[in-house]
């Protein structure tokens, strides 16, 4: 099971994470993923916020012992550096410079 269709069922587990999950309840609200605080905070610090988040998240694992947990920090650790990417990218294609 470690192969192409594994590794696509983790990037949609993250995706579910964000739009469906735990991203929807806690930071949703009904407003579009665009407008939603990460962004916020982005436009505001930088990338280094997103990157910060994944980073917490990673340590985080060291003292995850159930596997539910720890799942649920290694989508989240991976949405942060999505969203980073995401922000880089919308970026440079408006041609500003990211922090």
């Amino acid at each position: 099971m470690l192969d192409k269709e594994h590794f696509e069922s983790i990037l949609k587990a993250v995706s579910a994470q964000v739009f469906d999950g735990k991203g929807k309840e806690r930071h949703g609200l009904d407003i579009p993923f665009e407008e939603q605080p990460w962004k916020h905070i982005l436009d505001n610090v930088g990338d280094g916020f997103s990157t910060g988040q994944a980073l917490k998240k990673i340590f985080e694992l060291k003292s995850l012992t159930n596997s539910a947990s720890y799942k649920r920090e290694v989508l989240g650790a991976i949405a942060y550096l999505a969203m980073s990417l995401m922000y880089r990218e919308y970026t440079e294609k408006k041609n500003e410079i990211p922090f």
